[in-house]
């Protein structure tokens, strides 16, 4: 819709493909260490897609959604204001459809992670264990590797609150931490491997800045989304995508192409006779939570992604024959 409306040449690039993996240990060399996550495959395919068209610059969306929109916690900022009746009027916008999403949504998760657990004092989480929702060290991990560096004593310690809101806290959180501390830097390591420059414009410290100072309503209101932009863009954007934007996620797709693709590249290394990431990964937790992706019963590969990244990082610098003490 909208590069008709602009006049654009839209490409398609086709990245779900037998030879996803083709290019791993390459990206692997070149970021000097393991990557992060399978959807860094996605944009560097992006990237080559580029160059051979003879791009060498892109502008980057990347931020959009931290400095245009925000997070749902603001629900917890009610909760705890005591605005009774406006915690209603927003939780009867986003449920029992999420209009950002177009999918079902369920009271009880919105209440629990965007409510209740904002709320969560500190010692309570580190008592539980719990960093951002999940265990802390991952089950995975090897339990003599935890016991030797005593990761697993205790919480990595947080910086204290920059904004005296839950919504303030976890929107900066979600930008310093995974955009900024996160995507940018994989972003510029697929960049400079193919000699493409990318701009972020949405990261502009001016419209950061500004953007950060605005109230919630304008972002985020009973269950609309991106509120400001949507109106700043009308007239410029088709009228379809400023009344039912809805944000696509596309990690369902990639993790059910990746229960296929997954098979012989994990079920080689669960068999290998010496693998070198057995040192850092417990292999009965592992191979279990295989099992578990590839029949669908869990829906999250990045256990496999690090286990499989770790090993060839690890084969590449030290080599097979040589301890990783």
């Amino acid at each position: 819709l909208v590069a008709r409306r602009v006049g654009a040449n839209h490409h398609h690039i086709k990245a779900l493909t037998p030879h996803f993996f083709s290019d791993l240990d390459y990206l692997i060399q070149f970021n000097d260490g393991p990557i992060l996550e399978s959807s860094i495959v996605l944009l560097w395919k992006k990237k080559q897609a580029a160059d051979a068209a003879g791009v060498n610059v892109f502008l980057s969306g990347l931020g959009g959604d931290e400095v245009f929109m925000g997070t749902l916690h603001y629900l917890s900022d009610l909760f705890r204001g005591g605005k009774w009746i406006e915690l209603a009027q927003e939780l009867r916008g986003m449920y029992p459809v999420d209009y950002s999403t177009g999918k079902r949504t369920s009271l009880e998760e919105l209440f629990r992670s965007y409510v209740l657990a904002p709320l969560m004092p500190e010692w309570i989480r580190r008592v539980r264990m719990v960093q951002l929702g999940q265990r802390f060290p991952p089950k995975w991990v090897a339990s003599a590797l935890v016991a030797r560096t005593g990761v697993g004593q205790t919480l990595p310690k947080t910086d204290a609150p920059t904004f005296p809101t839950a919504y303030g806290q976890w929107s900066y959180e979600l930008l310093h931490h995974e955009v900024v501390g996160g995507v940018i830097p994989y972003q510029d390591v697929v960049s400079s491997a193919v000699g493409v420059e990318t701009r972020y414009p949405l990261l502009d410290i001016r419209l950061v800045e500004a953007l950060f100072a605005l109230p919630r309503e304008w972002k985020l209101y009973r269950g609309k989304v991106r509120v400001l932009q949507k109106k700043a863009m009308a007239g410029l954007l088709p009228d379809e995508i400023l009344r039912d934007h809805l944000k696509k996620n596309f990690h369902p797709t990639l993790n059910r192409f990746l229960r296929e693709a997954y098979q012989q590249p994990i079920e080689d290394l669960l068999t290998s006779p010496k693998p070198m990431v057995r040192e850092f990964v417990d292999w009965p937790v592992l191979d279990a939570y295989y099992r578990s992706f590839v029949s669908g019963r869990v829906s999250d590969p990045s256990p496999l992604w690090g286990a499989m990244n770790l090993e060839k990082w690890l084969s590449a610098e030290w080599g097979s024959n040589s301890s990783c003490e």
